[in-house]
């Protein structure tokens, strides 16, 4: 029963410190097309998952489902590397308690996963 409060706990403190942490995260010049140079990636990654979408509906096998499973991943990749992620302004004693909170939560949560029993450790040593 301890193991599943210290389990609870873990997750609830993990969830309000990455909840507190998100919201010093300032995203900007966000762009659905990540641009290589002059080459505009994300519209020709668009254009291939299209293509391949229409090639597993006429064909479907595996080469065509790992292609556009593929092509979609990628195209994911794209659009995470075309973000501006920055840190809003903050005092040590903010990202103290912040990288506190998810570490403590963390350990609730291994702790609770984790946890023997003390009579568990007796059964072991009366062996």
């Amino acid at each position: 029963m301890k193991e599943l409060l210290q389990f609870l706990l873990g997750i609830v403190l993990t969830i309000i410190g990455v909840i507190i942490f998100l919201q010093n995260v300032v995203v900007s010049s966000f762009t659905l097309f990540y641009r290589m140079g002059r080459v505009n990636v994300g519209g020709i990654l668009i254009v291939l998952i299209v293509v391949a979408f229409i090639a597993f509906i006429v064909k479907p096998n595996m080469l065509t489902g790992l292609s556009l499973i593929g092509l979609c991943i990628t195209f994911f990749v794209c659009l995470v590397i075309s973000l501006n992620i920055s840190m809003r302004y903050m005092s040590g004693l903010e990202l103290a308690l912040i990288l506190g909170t998810i570490g403590v939560g963390v350990g609730f949560i291994i702790k609770g996963l984790l946890g023997v029993n003390k009579a568990d450790k007796q059964n072991k040593k009366n062996k």
